[in-house]
């Protein structure tokens, strides 16, 4: 048996870099090089380790076979069954869309519907809407930070409007990005992502991912409460600070790729 034998992109022990947290008997774990997550409980999670440690398949079944007093057929299941979770994971990723458009794809001017600053910590963003629809879909989440003085400066330039069949955002008259349009809450997340890296001087490649979650914090250790919109995350977490718990993000939940802690995103807390 050859471990994902059929990817173009190179899949070993050497390029597969991952963090994990272990919750009772359960270990969520973070792949680094494609930014994923995978859930796994034992004996998964300890056939997982064996591949990424470099161990042979066959050393692997024989393993796991003595480790967890199984039969070899049923070891040799549970190996595939890591291996098809790797594909899929690899797979999903080599398919992912690339939303950067070619330089001067988008039209340089558009009508615009509204012009809107905020101001967080010290850095002022300019937004320029393209409708009221996308006014709307962006900006409730961030007005309660508004300059209601026009500022003569600001660090970042926001544009959103619709182009063709997308929805469209360029960042500071140069890097236009575009999503179809049942795919507009990818524009947020990219938004919200780009406002991050601003506040904290970041990359992409620092966080280990953005989680659609409610966080709160009490005494150095943080909850998150991640579901689809209306699912009840923000009503939870704002129980849970009337009775002493400290916001981290309504929404977006920024996870660090250096040390796993959660970092605050100012976004209003909608009920």
């Amino acid at each position: 048996m050859v471990l994902l034998s059929d990817h173009t992109m190179e899949v070993s022990s050497a390029t597969i870099e991952y963090r994990y947290k272990q919750i009772e008997n359960t270990y969520l774990v973070w792949i680094g090089t494609i930014n994923r997550y995978i859930q796994l409980e034992e004996p998964a999670f300890w056939i997982f380790q064996q591949f990424t440690s470099g161990m042979l398949p066959t050393e692997t079944v024989k393993g796991c076979s003595e480790r967890y007093n199984l039969s070899e057929s049923e070891a040799l299941k549970f190996v595939f069954e890591i291996d098809r979770k790797l594909k899929e994971l690899y797979s999903g990723h080599q398919q992912k869309f690339d939303p950067l458009l070619p330089d001067d794809t988008l039209p340089q001017t558009f009508d615009s519907y509204s012009e809107k600053f905020i101001r967080i910590n010290d850095k002022v963003i300019r937004f320029t809407f393209g409708s009221r629809t996308l006014e709307q879909f962006i900006y409730p989440l961030l007005s309660h930070l508004e300059c209601h003085v026009q500022p003569a400066k600001y660090d970042t330039h926001f544009e959103l409007f619709k182009f063709g069949e997308m929805v469209s955002m360029r960042l500071n008259k140069q890097r236009g990005f575009g999503w179809p349009m049942d795919q507009a809450y990818k524009l947020k997340g990219a938004l919200f992502l780009h406002i991050i890296n601003l506040i904290y001087d970041a990359g992409e490649e620092d966080w280990m991912g953005v989680i659609h979650a409610s966080s709160v914090s009490l005494n150095g250790q943080a909850l998150l409460f991640p579901a689809q919109p209306g699912g009840g995350k923000s009503t939870i977490a704002s129980l849970l600070m009337a009775h002493g718990c400290r916001s981290i993000s309504d929404d977006f939940t920024p996870v660090s790729a250096k040390n796993g802690l959660l970092y605050t995103f100012p976004g209003r807390i909608s009920i």
